[in-house]
């Protein structure tokens, strides 16, 4: 749901907000998810790896790595290669201390929308009120 939202939020506001997609795992089976989301950022292929895993995620299950490659090659990346990445732990530490800063923060649910430092409710992540919040 927070997906189509944001997408219509930088349609309409994206010219004049800045807008940073932050992967934070909550649970240990997403790791190697945001990690290939990482890899696949390097290659400017960031949302298309992040479409592709939204359409496979199975709740509390994770996506595995044989599914990670597939969607690799799926969006022109060397599936093999970041599948090496991923087993050799790049980026690990990198979001495993975004994590500790989010966990920090008070971030406890996937996905939390912060806008200029505040972190919204649920019930606020509406176009109309993310459109407001921006104004200010």
């Amino acid at each position: 749901k927070m997906g189509h939202v944001m997408e219509e939020a930088i349609a309409i506001y994206g010219n004049n907000t800045f807008f940073v997609f932050k992967p934070i795992p909550l649970w240990n089976y997403s790791l190697i998810q945001i990690q290939a989301l990482y890899i696949a950022a390097e290659e400017g292929l960031f949302f298309e790896m992040l479409d592709h895993q939204f359409a496979r995620q199975r709740p509390k299950k994770g996506i595995s790595l044989k599914d990670l490659k597939s969607i690799a090659k799926n969006i022109g990346m060397d599936g093999d290669r970041m599948a090496d990445r991923i087993r050799n732990d790049d980026y690990r530490t990198y979001i495993m201390q975004e994590h500790r800063k989010a966990k920090d923060a008070g971030v406890k649910s996937a996905p939390t929308l912060v806008i200029n430092g505040r972190t919204t409710a649920s019930k606020s992540r509406t176009l109309e009120c993310i459109g407001e919040f921006l104004a200010d």
